[in-house]
């Protein structure tokens, strides 16, 4: 599902003003992505890179195509804890806090909640 336009359009401000790499807006279903696609591409403007992933299991704007890249690659190799680590490098969280979600994490699964 994607978001309303102003809402595509406030995440593509804040690539464009560099407060993070890789703006997540919602994903589409296999079959939608060449429509999502054009709505993300007019919404970008030439100001961001928009994309869709993982077959429509991702799409937003990026300020890079190598952060897109990075995501792709991710997404499809990388071990769950390492994905949720470069997801927040990605989306402009500091290191503390990724390491405090990791941490809650471990504890979650540990006590058998997660």
């Amino acid at each position: 599902m994607i978001p309303s336009d102003d809402v595509l359009e406030e995440h593509r401000y804040l690539i464009e003003r560099g407060v993070r790499a890789l703006a997540l807006v919602g994903c589409c279903e296999p079959s939608d992505v060449a429509t999502v696609l054009h709505r993300l591409a007019v919404i970008a403007d030439g100001r961001s890179v928009p994309f869709v992933v993982a077959n429509g299991a991702m799409c937003g704007f990026a300020a890079n195509a190598w952060a897109i890249d990075l995501l792709a690659w991710a997404s499809e190799s990388a071990p769950r804890v390492q994905l949720d680590r470069i997801l927040g490098l990605l989306l402009g969280y500091e290191s503390a806090a990724i390491a405090r979600f990791g941490e809650l994490g471990s504890t979650l699964r540990a006590c058998g909640s997660a």
